[in-house]
């Protein structure tokens, strides 16, 4: 028997945020095959994706040469003989112009994680920041835009993507923030296990940390440059392209960095825990990282642009801040001794993975 429902998403390398939103889709929806143009992962919710041609072209690992034909491949999805009558999206670049052939009539409802932010804001994203991307945009945004007109349902990832969906789109989004395992992560916590620990013994008894894919616009060399700032040790978590710059940039810093390669989920929470601030300082569309060190009880001090301002609610769980800006990035650190952990963790419930399953499957009228 063949569902009635599809679930797409862009693509599937890290397991990231927008990879959490769509497990979690997945959970919601267990019947539902999930359509991807590639995929580095064998499995999502116990189901093998269903990959595009481009999976098996050099073009899965150049994102941006293979725009053009991304948009193509969306738009003549093979159904694998199901007629679908719902899709389910993710979507943060164009995955919400999908149309199966034979289902053409599908209802559409687009969770988005962004509007592609290198065609519509090349100024927050270096890979749009080019003569020919810039060119292309002018093209692309007439195409998205018409293409956003056929969704039945947006959903937003926070007020911040909300009201870009409106400027680009000229659509309505209901705001329906990511769920973060809240529970989960305070039962890791209490079941740490030996080796997680002593992976922690050398570390200062101290230190702020900063935590993401090393890319350039997380921003972490600001953390350093925090950990300068405030005379605190720093770690960072992560990996990516930019590791060999920030490890230059550490061994120059006035304080002691200490970079983790990779951490695994156990020890990224206890360093949560045990840091003294969480640091966060890109223009995020959400942000999980700074919801997850709430339910570790750590304070947060957050870039006051973008989604981690609504997830960050000032002397609750930490501060928001103009993170260019020393003297506040200073005035805002002597506060953080005033966030109570329990407080920080009861705040994070609202973000509970519990309340996105709810506010979703009315969204989208799963089970129906």
């Amino acid at each position: 028997m063949f569902s009635k429902t599809a679930i797409i998403h862009e693509w599937f390398e890290d397991f990231g945020g927008a990879e959490v939103v769509v497990e979690q889709i997945a959970k919601l929806s267990p019947g539902s095959p999930i359509f991807t143009l590639w995929s580095d992962l064998s499995e999502v919710s116990g189901r093998k994706p269903i990959e595009s041609f481009l999976a098996k072209t050099p073009l899965r690992k150049h994102k941006a040469l293979s725009l053009p034909l991304q948009m193509l491949v969306w738009r003549y999805l093979e159904s694998s003989g199901s007629e679908y009558e719902k899709l389910i999206i993710s979507s943060h670049l164009f995955a919400h112009h999908a149309k199966f052939k034979g289902a053409e009539q599908a209802q559409k409802f687009a969770y988005v994680h962004t509007p592609a932010r290198y065609i519509w804001e090349p100024d927050r994203d270096k890979r749009g920041d080019k003569v020919i991307f810039r060119a292309a945009s002018s093209l692309i945004k007439p195409v998205d835009r018409a293409r956003a007109q056929e969704v039945f349902s947006f959903a937003a990832n926070s007020k911040f993507t909300q009201s870009k969906i409106m400027q680009f789109w000229q659509r309505e989004a209901e705001v329906i923030y990511p769920p973060v395992g809240v529970k989960e992560i305070g039962i890791s916590l209490k079941n740490n296990e030996e080796h997680v620990l002593k992976e922690l013994a050398s570390l200062p008894s101290e230190f702020i940390l900063g935590a993401s894919r090393f890319v350039e616009y997380k921003n972490l060399k600001r953390v350093i440059e925090i950990g300068e700032l405030v005379g605190l040790p720093v770690v960072l978590a992560g990996n990516g392209p930019l590791l060999t710059e920030l490890r230059s940039q550490g061994e120059r810093a006035k304080v002691p960095v200490i970079i983790l390669e990779k951490p695994g989920r156990n020890l990224l929470l206890e360093l949560m825990r045990r840091s003294s601030v969480f640091i966060f300082p890109p223009v995020e569309d959400f942000g999980i990282m700074p919801v997850e060190a709430s339910a570790c009880g750590t304070p947060v001090l957050a870039n006051y642009l973008g989604g981690a301002a609504e997830t960050v609610e000032p002397g609750v769980n930490g501060f928001t801040v103009d993170m260019e800006s020393d003297s506040e990035v200073l005035r805002m650190f002597t506060k953080m001794t005033l966030i109570q952990p329990n407080i920080a963790i009861q705040h994070a419930q609202k973000f509970d993975t519990s309340v996105f399953n709810e506010k979703v499957s009315k969204w989208a009228n799963l089970g129906d």
